[in-house]
């Protein structure tokens, strides 16, 4: 049986459009009807099919994964290529493949989450900063989390995210395109701010490695909220 092999990285279940994996709401195996056009219907994620209510014989199915999202947005993740006969061993061993993926997912969604400049412990509830105000800390004691640019030359000086970058102008001086490092400013009940950064290195505002990086930031402070 020819199977669709999925890695999941860094909190997100790589398909042609990544899902994070906290923003699953709930999985379920689907039997769809083999039709002509079933197989490219489901890559496309056009629309959702309804399982096949044919009786059994000889009747040629595809087992896929129904994803719904946070957002009510249903995805079908298609577990083989070619087509299976209703109950037969290639069948069994799909469905099989399909909810050995659907424990996969559900463990996924309260297993740590490793980044490289942090890393998210959701079941001790805790949460240890690699880049930026290094350290330890509880995801109990979270009050807000803000995703900031800050001016490069500043870095790792004074308060986090005290001279910031807003549209591509410094907030102190107004000068134009200055380099900056995108984090997040995660400010804590007793009043401490931490500071974590994404970018590896200073970036241009509005380049396409400042896009990417603010896609992490935002990945980062969703699983942060969520695990709070």
């Amino acid at each position: 049986m020819n199977y669709i092999q999925y890695e999941i990285k860094d909190g997100q279940l790589m398909t042609p459009k990544p899902i994070a994996i906290h923003d699953i709401k709930n999985l379920e195996v689907k039997i769809l009807p083999a039709k002509k056009d079933t197989f490219d219907t489901i890559l496309n994620s056009i629309a959702t099919m309804a399982s096949s209510s044919l009786a059994n014989g000889d009747e040629h199915v595809f087992v896929v994964i129904n994803i719904t999202l946070n957002s009510k947005e249903t995805i079908t993740l298609p577990i083989h290529k070619e087509y299976v006969v209703r109950n037969n061993l290639d069948y069994h061993d799909a469905v099989k493949q399909a909810r050995k993926l659907i424990e996969t997912l559900k463990r996924g969604k309260t297993m740590t989450k490793e980044f490289e400049n942090i890393v998210i412990d959701p079941k001790e509830k805790k949460f240890k900063i690699i880049d930026g105000t290094t350290g330890e800390y509880s995801l109990d004691d979270i009050d807000t989390i803000s995703i900031l640019n800050e001016q490069a030359s500043f870095k790792g000086k004074g308060e986090p995210f005290l001279h910031q970058v807003l549209g591509g102008i410094t907030f102190s001086s107004g000068a134009m395109e200055p380099q900056l490092y995108v984090g997040l400013k995660i400010k804590m009940k007793d009043g401490n701010k931490l500071a974590l950064y994404v970018s590896k290195k200073p970036v241009n505002f509005n380049s396409d490695i400042y896009h990417h990086d603010v896609k992490e930031a935002q990945n980062i402070k969703s699983l942060l909220n969520k695990a709070a």
